[in-house]
Parts: C-alpha cells; structure tokens; sequence
C-alpha cells in the first residue's frame, strides 16, 4: 500500500503565498478605509446641505430682522399662516404725522391726552396719559387719521387683514380701530360717537409684528363691545375711512403714562401652510 505523505510547499512557494495574503490584506483595508471614507463624505455633504437649507429656510422666514409673529400667526386649528403679500399702509417716510388727529377723554370732560411724533429712526410715537379719575375709572387717549380716498385706493378687500409692527413698548395694551362711517363733527367741534371695529394687543419692549384678520376686528361703541347681530359681524375693509390708536382704560385697569414706537402698518394677505412638520 502506498504511503501517503502531506504536501511540502517548497519554501519560495510560501514566501509568495505570504506576500499574496498580505496584498489581500492590504487591498481589503484599502478597500474598508476607501468604503468608510465615501461614508464620511456622504454623512458631511448631507450635513451641510441640511445646514444650508436650515440657513435658506430661517433667512426667508426672517426677512424684517427682529420682528416676531404674535397674534394671528397660527390659523384657528393651529396651522401656521405665511403672509405672501404686503402693501405699506404707513410707516418710514409716510406717516403722515400732521394729519393725526387727537380724540381724547376730554370731548367728554376727561383729562387724558395723546400726541404722536416721528423719531429719528422713523418710527410713529405714539404716547400720552390716561386719567381715570376724572371720569369714575373711564378714560381714552387716540390719535385718528381719516381719508376715504387712500384707504379705498388700496384696495383692502384684497388682503386678509393688517400687521401692526411696535417696538420700545410699556407693557400696555393698545388698541387700532377702524371705522367705515363719516359722521360729521358735532357744533363745538368734537367728534361725534359712531360704530368702530377694534382690536387690542399688548406692545412690549421688544419688537413684534401683530397679524389682525379682518375677522378679529369687533364692533364697539362708546368703548362696550357691540352685539354683533345689530351689526355687520366682521369690518368691511372695502369701506374704511378711519384708522386709529388707542390707549384705554379698560374700564380702571390700566391708566398713567404711555408710549409705544410704531414701526409700520401694513395690509397684509395670508395663506395657511398645510402640510407642514
């Protein structure tokens, strides 16, 4: 019977099958460094491309830098809203300061004053006192301005509503009221009392835009909310003529000095965004 005997490999045949595993070797750790370095490139491209587009996302979102949305910047199921037009009504070089009128407590034996003025970043100061005392706990300072012919020119039916733009606020809360009526002045010159439609917000010390629907105008008269079945339920922005600010009492719960910067006032038209994380 033969004998079997193992294979010798001659000692150049293992040097080279040596050499050939670690070219193996070699080959496979440049293939992993190779594999784990398209990783790195992948994951750092994804990153920055997720950076930039964080960038391009919070410069679109921010293009008045400071102003923070405040009321009215969700819809009423909480869905975001995004302004996609806007049209100056006042601000910067047109405000128009001369042509505020003053319509304060005192057409009604009150004390409270207002005045308005432009600042040199032209901003509206709007500021004042309101007295309570003289009048049992009531009291109003306003400025209004009045001008069929503008307003109807901008075409306000076409947008959703208004943004009003404050800062270097008191902590107050204000009020910008529209009315759709021109009633003459009473014999001694004083205003005569009509339907306005009113929304109040709070303006603080930090600069924030205010977005007011339409919608979120309610009929006043003489300061009391109105029953809104004796009257139209929302303002008919077609039919503006007057817009004002107030600085109120709220029936004793505020009063002294105030003041507030106005930034602009613009109309605005908005669209909810659906879908949205």
């Amino acid at each position: 019977m033969a004998e079997t005997r193992p294979l010798v490999l001659p000692s150049n045949a293992k040097a080279e099958n040596k050499s050939e595993t670690k070219l193996e070797s070699r080959a496979h750790t440049m293939f992993t460094l190779s594999t784990f370095s398209k990783v790195i490139l992948s994951i750092g491209f994804a990153s920055l491309l997720s950076v930039a587009l964080l960038a391009r996302r919070s410069s679109s979102t921010s293009s008045q830098p400071g102003v923070q949305p405040s009321a009215g910047s969700v819809s009423r199921t909480g869905e975001p809203r995004s302004i996609v037009k806007r049209a100056h009504l006042f601000g910067q070089q047109n405000w128009r300061e001369n042509e505020w009128k003053a319509v304060d407590d005192r057409v009604r034996g009150g004390k409270s004053q207002s005045y308005v003025g432009v600042t040199q970043n032209s901003h509206l100061r709007f500021f004042g006192n309101v007295d309570t005392a003289t009048l049992g706990g009531a009291g109003f300072a306003s400025r209004q301005i009045t001008d069929k012919v503008y307003f109807t020119s901008m075409a306000l039916e076409k947008y959703s509503g208004l943004t009003v733009t404050t800062v270097a606020g008191d902590g107050k809360q204000y009020a910008l009221n529209l009315k759709t009526t021109l009633i003459p002045d009473i014999p001694d010159g004083g205003p005569r009392s009509t339907i306005e439609y009113k929304h109040i917000f709070s303006a603080n010390a930090a600069q924030q835009e205010t977005l007011i629907q339409w919608s979120q105008f309610k009929p006043y008269y003489r300061g009391r909310p109105v029953n809104e079945t004796e009257v139209a339920k929302e303002v008919d922005p077609a039919s503006i003529v007057t817009v004002s600010l107030m600085c109120q009492s709220l029936f004793d719960k505020q009063s002294g000095p105030f003041s507030v910067e106005l930034v602009a006032i613009d109309a605005v038209k908005v669209e909810t965004r659906t879908g949205m994380e």
